[in-house]
């Protein structure tokens, strides 16, 4: 196996059509969503030794998905009809 890295990247709007064509969508508007979760902790910097602890934040993606919204509201929301055609498939 090679030791080059390789990335694969998608922008939202990749991640939409994706999304739409995974769970058969083909009418609407969507949106992107990315739901978070905060948590609170201490944490020590051993670096530091005049710090043992500090208090921290922690955010992690907890889900991302797709919401049903009215009308396209910027440049997170597509028309599944466009990105996702019935005669696609």
């Amino acid at each position: 196996m090679s030791d080059a890295k390789e990335q694969i990247l998608f922008t939202h709007k990749d991640l939409l059509r994706l999304m739409l064509k995974d769970k058969g969508i083909h009418e609407g508007y969507w949106t992107l969503l990315v739901r978070f979760g905060f948590l609170a902790g201490n944490v020590g910097f051993p670096a530091d030794a005049n710090v043992a602890m500090v208090p921290t934040g922690f955010v992690g993606v907890a889900n991302v998905g797709l919401e049903r919204v009215a009308e396209i509201g910027g440049p997170l929301t597509v028309d599944a009809a466009v990105e996702n055609p019935l005669d696609s498939n």
